[in-house]
């Protein structure tokens, strides 16, 4: 999940280092960085609207992996220069990460049973509470959370029922077959006023996806997934190159550096699949991989969308002579400490809160988002740092 919901990021990145040899790359990931561990782990808290109960291993573990991702990535760019054994050694860590996500069973049951605090009842009785709080009929809080412990009898009765549910409400593969096949053409006009403007607003490029790429959704479609794969990620590539170039233009119209329109503005648009994604699941009662999706998403882009970025880079001119990519970063300590501090805030938020999501700790991380973009963007105009960055040069 957070690879998928990271792919603009890694064609952005990929884009802003060979095609227009800027920051935009480097600046618009860990612009979604900050996003996605503060501002969208606080929304997704503030939109589901309750208290969830969180595991404590998923999210210790994607934050270790953070922080070993953030110290990687400094150490790399700390002197403005990434060599291609640099970059192959991020993508190393990263495809460490994805044998630690391989065995994460086996060892979450070794961290159990290493625990000292814990008891075997203890164990049973936790992992009862994690299925009820992922899986009762679609609530996210737990009669543990309001001081009530569930029994190991209630347990059972829970998952009767949802055997229940699943048999007796859950729709057939017939009925979704139906209920895709009944997809509306994006010719048809909507009922509504303010849909019809964004139906306007969306109809030539909705008009030219429905027609280029299959829906594999639909039965008759459905053997034809590849094809729909291949001409997804080449639509992504393509319209990750039009908002790079796109932004590029507008920073050097209105004289506003690249390092601040991508931090600010493509970081967070760039996340939004990452904040869609993790309110959805949250919705379903899976706040796990709600939190998980927004902090492995950021081990996917510092370690693999850099990572890679940089070693294509290498082999392409006008690096390819040294083999080495030369950036025009001048925040990468100021930026990996706020990314390090933010990971701070948010461990300490929901430990102090029981490892619960609350509105509360929402609120915080909110506010904790808008203080560390207003910093950044004040640091990289000059206003609280250096002279401000140089805007992008005009190519004819």
């Amino acid at each position: 999940m957070a690879i998928g919901t990271s792919a603009p990021e890694l064609f952005t990145s990929l884009i802003g280092t060979t095609v227009t040899k800027n920051n935009i790359g480097l600046d618009t990931i860990l612009g979604s960085a900050a996003f996605n561990l503060t501002f969208l782990i606080g929304v997704t808290a503030l939109v589901t609207g309750k208290a969830a109960q969180l595991s404590k291993w998923p999210v210790t573990r994607d934050s270790l992996c953070y922080v070993v991702s953030v110290i990687a990535v400094y150490i790399v760019l700390s002197d403005h220069r990434v060599a291609w054994y640099e970059s192959l050694i991020l993508i190393i860590l990263y495809g460490m990460y994805i044998v630690v996500m391989y065995f994460n069973s086996k060892l979450s049951t070794l961290v159990e049973k290493l625990s000292e605090d814990q008891t075997p009842d203890k164990l049973d009785e936790e992992e009862h509470t994690t299925l009820a709080a992922h899986k009762v009929d679609g609530y996210k809080s737990l009669d543990k959370v309001n001081g009530a412990t569930p029994s190991l009898e209630n347990n059972r009765s829970i998952q009767d029922t949802e055997k229940s549910n699943s048999t007796d409400k859950g729709p057939n593969k017939d009925d979704e077959d139906l209920l895709f096949d009944e997809i509306d053409s994006p010719l048809e006009l909507p009922e509504k006023w303010w849909q019809r403007i964004l139906w306007v607003l969306c109809l030539p490029i909705g008009l030219v996806l429905f027609i280029t790429i299959p829906d594999c959704r639909k039965q008759k479609w459905r053997r034809f997934f590849i094809v729909t794969f291949i001409t997804s990620i080449v639509w992504l590539s393509l319209l990750s190159y039009a908002m790079v170039w796109t932004f590029s233009v507008i920073g050097y119209t209105l004289h506003i550096s690249d390092d601040v329109l991508s931090f600010a503005i493509l970081g967070p648009a760039t996340s939004i699949p990452d904040l869609v994604g993790s309110i959805v699941v949250a919705r379903d009662g899976y706040w796990d991989m709600a939190v998980s999706n927004s902090i492995g998403s950021n081990v996917f882009e510092l370690l693999l969308c850099l990572g890679g970025t940089f070693f294509i880079s290498a082999f392409l001119p006008p690096f390819a002579k040294n083999l080495t990519v030369i950036m025009k970063e001048n925040s990468v300590m100021i930026i990996s400490v706020q990314l390090l501090l933010a990971l701070a805030i948010t461990m300490v938020a929901i430990i102090f809160s029981g490892w619960k999501l609350t509105r509360k700790v929402g609120f915080a991380l909110v506010f904790c988002y808008v203080s560390f973009l207003t910093f950044e963007i004040l640091y990289k105009i000059g206003i609280l740092g250096p002279e401000g960055l140089p805007i992008c040069e005009l190519r004819y």
